[in-house]
């Protein structure tokens, strides 16, 4: 892990499908998201402390997030502690502490018109609802996924 003191965070993106571990990192004061992750099968948040972002502790974006395992990070004084707009979020693991800041957990599934044209997918098959196409969000509780 690492401690970073100026504007830069980590990013994970990508567009293949793979797998992301983002372990043990010591972030602050970032100016915009503290880590953020976009476009993985399978990701690992796990043991991160994340201080002081202008936006969110953690931000994982985007239409195509599959499995997003969040556990034992330690998010302070973040606007948002963690944002989630897309994915099967499992934060049954070892608990997560949300200290200061506006809002601990949100979930905001991600919504683009663009995607339903070009019949492109998200985690789950997108559709059509209000506004516009988002693309499904689910928790995992101890009894499975959406259960």
């Amino acid at each position: 892990g690492y401690w970073n003191e100026d504007l830069t965070a980590p990013l994970a993106s990508s567009r293949g499908g793979w797998d992301v571990r983002v372990l043990n990192n010591r972030v602050c004061n970032s100016e915009n998201n503290g880590v953020a992750v976009s476009g993985f099968d399978d990701a690992d948040i796990i043991n991160n402390r994340v201080r002081n972002s202008g936006d969110n502790g953690l931000y994982v974006f985007g239409p195509r997030n599959g499995n997003v395992n969040v556990e034992e990070n330690v998010f302070t004084d973040n606007d948002i502690g963690a944002q989630f707009e897309s994915g099967l979020i499992d934060l049954t693991g070892i608990g997560n502490e949300f200290i200061n800041g506006r809002v601990g957990l949100r979930f905001a599934p991600y919504q683009s018109p663009v995607f339903e044209d070009e019949g492109d997918f998200a985690f789950a098959r997108f559709f059509s609802k209000g506004d516009g196409p988002i693309s499904p969000l689910q928790l995992v509780d101890n009894d499975g996924p959406g259960v």
